[in-house]
């Protein structure tokens, strides 16, 4: 899939259908195929707003201006997600169940625990921490949020590509990302302009990823392949159980922080 149809599904999830921007967004994404040749006034008229209206929306999902919106359009070869989806689809109801069991199987026996426990530690020594991910890897992040608040650890999920840029602008060396992206192409989804990536270097972040290309660098601080997750069974389950493991190491953490500290007040 598209970056900009990434950004445009999620305005559609999160704008009221009456408001200007669910209108936008739904005409860009109902005349994707044909954007490049619509001028900005022909999507105003569509649209019954002002050029101007369509300008601010523009820079409102990260891009300058228009040209800017429909220039990505024609500067984008085939995405990785868009062959990873047809390829992911092409099994049959009958296969679904046995593929999801041998996935089960195959994260058990490859999933780095050690890792997993890191990320607890990290969840729970650090203030702020910023869950992400983008479609369907966005739902670990949701499942993962909720079930942290279980344990009294509140941690931030924002959904919408502006306010995650937002959030990652603002990062300190004190925040920490948890990172889900299949692809691995999280970042170049977020940020339109390249330079802007520099500013990763100043948060912690932690990149959960089908992609074994993806490297440990200044960038990205650590990385939790998740082996093999390339098919519809495998993908998103494998990092929503991946999620849940985390979840249950930080409860593990917890539980044991809590242990050593009655031990140490039973023998003052």
């Amino acid at each position: 899939m598209h970056r900009l149809q990434y950004i445009l599904l999620q305005i559609l999830d999160q704008e009221n259908p009456g408001s200007i921007d669910y209108s936008i967004a739904l005409h860009i994404l109902r005349y994707f195929e044909v954007l490049e040749g619509v001028s900005i006034q022909q999507l105003a008229d569509a649209c019954m707003v002002s050029k101007s209206t369509i300008s601010r929306f523009c820079r409102k999902i990260g891009f300058e201006d228009y040209s800017e919106m429909v220039d990505e359009l024609k500067n984008a070869g085939p995405s990785a997600d868009h062959i990873f989806a047809y390829t992911a689809m092409s099994m049959t109801s009958e296969d679904l169940l046995p593929s999801v069991m041998k996935a089960v199987q195959s994260l058990q026996d490859t999933l780095d625990m050690e890792k997993i426990d890191q990320i607890a530690k990290d969840i729970l020594t650090h203030e702020r921490v910023y869950l992400m991910g983008s479609m369907q890897a966005y739902n670990p992040a949701l499942n993962l949020q909720e079930d942290l608040a279980l344990t009294g650890k509140i941690v931030f999920a924002p959904s919408l590509f502006t306010v995650q840029i937002d959030q990652l602008m603002h990062a300190t060396g004190n925040d920490l990302f948890i990172v889900f992206s299949n692809s691995g192409n999280f970042f170049d989804r977020v940020f339109v302009n390249h330079e802007n990536r520099s500013i990763l270097k100043k948060p912690d972040i932690w990149m959960i990823t089908g992609n074994n290309q993806i490297q440990e660098d200044d960038a990205v601080n650590h990385v939790l392949f998740i082996e093999d997750n390339d098919s519809y069974a495998d993908h998103p389950l494998k990092f929503n159980l991946t999620a849940n493991l985390i979840a249950l190491k930080v409860v593990e953490n917890i539980k044991a922080y809590e242990e050593k500290t009655h031990e140490k007040f039973l023998r003052q």
